[in-house]
């Protein structure tokens, strides 16, 4: 060892994948800065692949600051290491609803509060497992919830819709429970 080198030699291999085996997508409404940094980091701690800030009527923030999205990003660094994660989750441009509902994939669920017949439990295990692209969206609005008019257009283009629970939840409650409620079924 000098002041410029230092030598060593790798004693045991260990291989780790810290990474799920589908890869989900959180298009989460957005919120004021302390609960999206909350979803971001229980997010990323559940194995989220990306989220992708969603501009919905009802949003009363309608941008991110650079300095935001560069909080955000460190949030994901810190997280992913406190949680073991072999890949960064990727934090996504900011898209308005109607075409998140367009561009997502796979498995694609709304998280609905006005859902009366579809409990988050009732999506099956078929749903999830002959999902062929091994890709989850998962939709939480904002505070105020989804307006009529998202709500149409989301079963229009045929996201499944469900309730959380018989309580009105919190955003970055809902949007916590519904990713691990997926991620139960799937372990």
């Amino acid at each position: 060892m000098s002041k410029s080198e230092v030598n060593g030699y790798v004693k045991e291999e260990y291989n780790y994948n810290g990474e799920l085996d589908v890869d989900i997508t959180l298009y989460q409404s957005l919120v004021e800065p302390s609960r999206m940094e909350m979803i971001i980091q229980k997010c990323t701690e559940l194995g989220v692949k990306s989220i992708v800030p969603v501009i919905s009527e009802k949003c009363k923030y309608k941008m991110i600051s650079e300095n935001k999205f560069k909080r955000w990003k460190n949030i994901v660094t810190e997280s992913s290491e406190q949680s073991f994660r072999s890949v960064l989750m990727d934090i996504k441009e900011i898209m308005n609803f109607k075409d998140a509902c367009l561009k997502s994939e796979g498995l694609r669920i709304f998280c609905n509060e006005f859902e009366m017949k579809n409990n988050i439990n009732l999506i099956s295990n078929f749903d999830l497992h002959n999902n062929v692209r091994r890709n989850i969206s998962i939709f939480v609005g904002p505070v105020s919830g989804y307006s009529e008019d998202e709500i149409s257009f989301a079963k229009k283009c045929d996201l499944k819709s469900v309730s959380l629970g018989k309580r009105i939840l919190r955003t970055e409650t809902a949007a916590i429970v519904s990713v691990a409620n997926v991620i139960s079924k799937l372990t």
